[in-house]
């Protein structure tokens, strides 16, 4: 293939991309968590994105990938990129290296724990494997507190971008919320709060209501007192237990 020829196939590559979504251009199917997906040309000259279903339709394959549902930390920026330097074993290499990462990941985090924290499980939801500061430090925290199962914080530098939180409202900042469902493995969401209800004092109920308000779990309070009320349910609760 003609360097003119590569980028006219990658430029269609991506619309299909694009259009066909998280399906198999091909069948419609749609395309497994942790399987491999091909790009190339079909039996009909077609440019045509699939998965292993019909990778036998494809006449000639140009590209080698993997889907996945989840937002893992550790994948590389521009997941659906061409990668021109690598030579076909490389990429072969290097899409099994990332399969069998995604296997290992899938196996510590497991899909119930959402369930057990008793929240449902977004549909985008990141999982945190690598090695962070903020990880560090909670992990740390919960240690030091091992009566608490909440903890509210204020993120660290990079730890969530714009195209994950959005902007702020004027007079609100992002509030990190997090519950711990055993020893290592936390549930995190974030809620912008209101800079009249700070400092949020650093208290098991008060964490607690907040984070079941940033997964919706509770209806978001109209204003200081609403939420004194629901902080008040929640240390009840508590004392019953």
């Amino acid at each position: 293939m003609s360097r003119q020829q590569r980028r006219q196939f990658e430029r269609q590559l991506r619309k299909l991309i694009k259009a066909a979504g998280d399906n198999c251009s091909l069948c419609g199917a749609e395309f497994q968590h942790n399987r491999r997906t091909y790009g190339g040309y079909d039996q009909d000259g077609n440019i045509a994105l699939v998965g292993e279903c019909c990778v036998e339709h494809l006449n000639k394959i140009y590209t080698a990938g993997l889907f996945s549902c989840r937002n893992y930390d550790f994948l590389p920026a521009g997941q659906n990129s061409m990668t021109r330097s690598l030579s076909a074993e490389q990429v072969v290499h290097a899409v099994g290296a990332l399969e069998r990462a995604i296997a290992v990941a899938d196996e510590e985090v497991r899909d119930d724990l959402w369930q057990r924290g008793g929240v449902s499980r977004p549909p985008h939801a990141s999982i945190n494997v690598l090695d962070r500061p903020w990880k560090q430090d909670d992990h740390a925290w919960f240690e030091q507190h091992p009566d608490r199962s909440h903890r509210a914080r204020f993120p660290f530098v990079g730890e969530i971008g714009l195209e994950q939180s959005g902007v702020a409202p004027g007079g609100h900042r992002l509030l990190v919320l997090l519950r711990q469902v055993e020893p290592g493995k936390r549930i995190k969401s974030g809620f912008f709060i209101s800079n009249e209800l700070l400092p949020v004092p650093d208290v098991e109920a008060v964490a607690h209501a907040l984070f079941d308000i940033a997964t919706r779990r509770e209806p978001v309070p109209h204003n200081g007192a609403a939420l004194c009320v629901l902080i008040e349910k929640y240390q009840i609760a508590e004392e019953k237990v």
